[in-house]
């Protein structure tokens, strides 16, 4: 997952700083000194813009830190929220891992479809997962046999990923994300897609090859 930064303010100088607030006050006798270098009032803007650039320094934080897809700082408070680790993910040393973890999560309460479901397999790692109706599954093109799925009755019931996998039995996937999955994340993956599955359905693995 790519590094991102969301600013509210971009970067400024003391002196810019100065220079905007100085656009604030009246042009008059009383604040002549505004733009006059070395003196009390030019120092004093100064000083303030300095302080002003640190809290846009800190808004700035602030504002990335509010996506758990950017969050570094508050990325542990958003652990807590979400309840991670959890059964399907444990604890990792990968930022990108934990932040990956934390918007698959977040999607978990808004998965109500299979299109959501295969949208949450590809934010896990793997796109090249199909995730189809099992209605679907046993019917042209696909035309699979799957004892789970012995009539068009369970059928309606049932969700079925399809999935590639090596002679070792370890899944493969071709990645678009910059983080390491290995089988374990694919198991990772099956125990998110089981906890969004509506409760009446069953959720049914069928290699391809």
């Amino acid at each position: 997952m790519s590094e991102r930064e969301y600013r509210v303010f971009g970067d400024r100088t003391d002196e810019q700083q100065a220079e905007s607030l100085g656009a604030y006050l009246p042009n008059d006798c009383t604040f002549v000194a505004k733009n006059k270098s070395g003196s009390k009032l030019r120092n004093f803007l100064i000083g303030l813009g300095g302080q002003l650039r640190k809290f846009d320094s800190t808004l700035n934080t602030l504002v990335t830190e509010f996506g758990p897809d950017c969050a570094q700082y508050l990325l542990p408070e958003w652990e807590r929220m979400l309840g991670i680790p959890d059964d399907c993910f444990e604890n990792t040393d990968s930022v990108n891992e934990r932040r990956t973890q934390a918007l698959a999560k977040l999607s978990f309460m808004n998965c109500q479809t299979i299109d959501d479901m295969q949208r949450l397999a590809t934010l896990l790692g793997y796109p090249d997962v199909e995730i189809i109706s099992g209605y679907d599954a046993i019917r042209p093109p696909y035309n699979y046999v799957i004892p789970e799925i012995p009539n068009d009755d369970i059928a309606k019931f049932s969700i079925v990923v399809l999935f590639e996998d090596t002679d070792s039995g370890n899944p493969v996937f071709t990645l678009t994300f910059p983080i390491f999955f290995g089988s374990a994340a694919f198991g990772d993956m099956i125990c998110a897609l089981k906890k969004v599955k509506p409760a009446n359905c069953q959720l049914v693995l069928q290699q391809t090859n």
